[in-house]
């Protein structure tokens, strides 16, 4: 896990809240935070990030795309 603490600061220092941020990603405020805790976004977030003139060295790693054939199945216990 990696956190964005270099992009949060940056946030702070221009005045750039998770509002904000949230209405130019289509997310909600809570949906940027976790993904900032986080440290990973999709390959959509990353390509929004840098349309909106944020330094790339300072956004999330974008995570690797589910397998469609896995998608919405956890882990088995059998």
């Amino acid at each position: 896990m990696r956190e964005c603490k270099r992009l949060k600061k940056f946030m702070k220092k221009n005045f750039i809240s998770y509002r904000d941020l949230a209405r130019a990603l289509g997310m909600s405020p809570g949906g940027v935070h976790k993904m900032l805790e986080r440290g990973t976004c999709t390959a959509e977030q990353h390509a929004r990030f840098v349309d909106l003139g944020f330094p790339e060295n300072m956004l999330p790693v974008v995570r690797a795309p589910r397998l469609p054939a896995f998608q919405g199945q956890g882990c088995s216990t059998k």
